[in-house]
């Protein structure tokens, strides 16, 4: 690893460290196509694909999800990421 690239990791370690421990209370997809997060205290953070929002970003890790002819969740877990009916991802899809 270069220096600038251990730099670039300490970089994001100290940026994303104000998350640690919050709880993400809702998810959306805002105007502009960028999915929102929406923290317990309120503070709403943006999906970027980098720090100038050169358009919207993508969260690995998280289950696939299929989409059936009416663009709704299908399969194994509709696209839910929890079986909560008031899911706030099952809010994404009335």
């Amino acid at each position: 690893m270069t220096e600038r690239e251990l730099r670039h990791r300490m970089w994001l370690k100290a940026y994303l460290a104000p998350l640690v421990g919050r709880t993400i209370r809702s998810v959306s997809v805002g105007s502009d196509g960028f999915p929102v997060l929406t923290l317990s205290d309120g503070q709403e953070v943006l999906v970027s694909r980098d720090e100038e929002g050169n358009g919207p970003g993508f969260l690995f890790g998280l289950p696939q999800v299929f989409l059936d002819e009416n663009g709704r969740p299908r399969g194994p877990g509709a696209g839910v990421a929890s079986t909560s009916k008031s899911s706030a991802v099952a809010d994404l899809f009335p």
